[in-house]
């Protein structure tokens, strides 16, 4: 190949990947969401007490009618599956997604079951207390990767969430009182936060 060939054929396939990357960083906002995010963000910070209120007037009716730990373990699992679920549906995307972005993130189908196959495996081993500090890990390098296609403030939450998960597993071993709940609720401030940020950038780009 001659070299003024081989020079188009790059400059070709370096646009090809900037049109990649745009159209992944465009579509990632859509993903991003920041009604979804805030609603996310909300209910994620009170799981607190919505524990609170299971713990204490649910799961000892199902205890008493025999229903098995590991099948309230399961119902709980179905109950917040559907609620963020649920929030998906409430706040759709208005623009379909590129076939780019669909082929790109349908790994991302599979991703729930990572936190809660982690939690239950945790939990089943006598380490519940690392449950919420490994998940905000996990949700730490999710966040990571769409932040390489979406705004800062992602990548830095990502970040915060990575080293708060970290900082989360050291504190564990102070016996700290309901430390999980403190994690769980950075978490949903992490996503109210993104879900602001996205807001007012897009009232800010509306306004322009």
């Amino acid at each position: 190949m001659k070299p003024e060939q081989n020079q188009s054929a790059q400059e070709a396939a370096l646009r090809q990947i900037d049109d990649i990357h745009n159209i992944l960083y465009g579509n990632v906002k859509k993903i991003i969401s920041g009604n979804r995010m805030i609603a996310t963000g909300i209910c994620i910070a009170a799981i607190p007490l919505i524990e609170l209120f299971l713990s204490v007037y649910v799961d000892p009716f199902l205890l008493t009618a025999g229903v098995t730990t590991p099948l309230i373990f399961l119902l709980r699992t179905v109950f917040y599956w559907s609620l963020f679920i649920g929030i998906a549906k409430l706040f759709p995307s208005n623009t379909p997604l590129h076939p780019v972005t669909k082929q790109a993130f349908s790994i991302s189908r599979l991703f729930p079951i990572i936190p809660i196959a982690t939690a239950a495996m945790l939990a089943y081993v006598g380490y519940a207390a690392l449950i919420s500090p490994f998940i905000l890990i996990i949700l730490g390098c999710l966040f990571a990767f769409l932040g390489q296609f979406s705004q800062p403030i992602v990548t830095a939450i990502a970040w915060s969430y990575v080293i708060g998960g970290l900082v989360g597993v050291y504190l564990t071993t102070l016996s700290i009182d309901h430390l999980w709940m403190y994690l769980v609720a950075y978490q949903g401030l992490g996503c109210i936060a993104i879900g602001l940020y996205t807001r007012w950038e897009n009232r800010e780009r509306t306004a322009k």
